[in-house]
């Protein structure tokens, strides 16, 4: 090949990556029986190839999503698990103690890729993804 065509392919793939983008944004909030969960993590798996995103669900139940170290995910459709807990020990207030996971709050469905009702098309840009899970 020329250098005039090798430094352009190169350029294209530098600046394409090796996959698809993370340019969608996924946010929203966790409830159980319709009150916020407080704390845990909600787990988007992706249907077909791709990485798995996770966001991390706050004191007043609203969760963000991020691929590693990057906020955002890939479009698709993906499975999602939710797992809350209470209860949780602050590990700088454990002391010499590990620190306490918590116990689980949510339905053992929602815990489990395999038996999660929960699917959700993501799509490019913004979107605003609630949960409102029953217990049983």
């Amino acid at each position: 090949m020329q250098k005039n065509v090798i430094l352009p392919l190169m350029l294209l793939f530098i600046s394409g990556g090796c996959g698809r983008s993370n340019d969608a944004a996924v946010s929203g909030q966790v409830t159980l029986d319709g009150n916020p969960m407080h704390q845990g993590m909600v787990v988007y798996h992706p249907e077909g190839e791709g990485t798995v995103a996770y966001g991390r669900i706050d004191e007043t139940g609203y969760y963000e999503v991020k691929t590693g170290q990057v906020t955002g995910l890939q479009p698709g459709g993906y499975v999602v698990t939710i797992v809350a807990t209470e209860g949780v020990v602050d590990p700088a207030a454990a002391g010499n103690r590990p620190p306490s996971p918590g116990r689980i709050v949510t339905p053992e469905k929602y815990c489990n890729k395999a038996t999660s009702p929960l699917r959700q098309a993501v799509t490019s840009g913004s979107n605003e993804i609630d949960f409102s899970l029953e217990s049983p």
